[in-house]
């Protein structure tokens, strides 16, 4: 069994956002993105200019998708909007299923960094998808359908775990962080040494290995 153990320091409130290596889940997303050369566009938060390639979210929305199939899709039709229809995995053994699901949301991927920016300076609302579909024309539009999620205020843990699992690299997003051993990634050296259980362990400041459970992939939130 795999699942995530997202672990909140015991003097923090509940309602106390949860951070790692100093950035919000959603923080986390964005720079994922980034990695893979796309810059994340919300209605309000301008996305860098010089991206290849742009994420068109509302402003609660994360996506985390095969992107190869969206590339590939891309490179075959060469489209100014491409949507993504989202096909939910299905559910790994031993994995939770109890609680309310989270809501589904839209997403769409643009090489125009002129339609990123009408994006950001409108909303995300319905009316604001129709805006978009109507500054494309029809043969320049596609539908991509990968696995993944597009979800609407996607639960901390939750996204931290597709993150965990789809990550390979979080290094190469996140500013001072070091790979302190197979799989296991802190921005300050462990307080303890020697091997681990998990097969992925992420490890917030003041954070050690001895807190990891065996076959998890374990993200362990800053400590202060």
């Amino acid at each position: 069994m795999t699942s995530v153990i997202l672990q909140e320091p015991p003097h923090l409130a509940a309602s106390t956002a949860c951070r790692l290596w100093g950035l919000s889940p959603r923080e986390l997303h964005d720079a994922y993105w980034r990695t893979m050369g796309v810059s994340v566009a919300r209605p309000g938060s301008p996305a860098a200019a010089d991206a290849g390639l742009f994420l068109l979210l509302g402003a609660a929305t994360t996506a985390l998708l095969d992107f190869r199939k969206v590339l590939e899709l891309m490179g075959w039709t060469s489209p100014t909007l491409c949507y993504v229809r989202a096909r939910t995995p299905a559910a790994r053994p031993g994995q939770p299923t109890g609680g309310p699901p989270p809501i589904s949301a839209r997403c769409a991927f643009t090489p125009s960094a002129a339609l990123a920016g009408a994006w950001t300076a409108g909303d995300s609302g319905y009316a604001a998808w129709r805006g978009l579909k109507a500054q494309v024309p029809p043969h320049r539009r596609t539908i991509a359908r990968p696995l993944g999620r597009v979800l609407e205020n996607c639960p901390d843990e939750l996204l931290l775990e597709r993150l965990a699992h789809l990550w390979s690299d979080p290094t190469l997003g996140v500013v001072g962080l070091k790979q302190r051993g197979q799989g296991v990634y802190a921005l300050e050296a462990p307080a303890g040494q020697g091997t681990h259980a998990c097969k992925r362990l992420w490890l917030g400041r003041g954070r050690s290995p001895a807190e990891a459970r065996p076959g998890a992939v374990c993200v362990l939130p800053d400590a202060s």
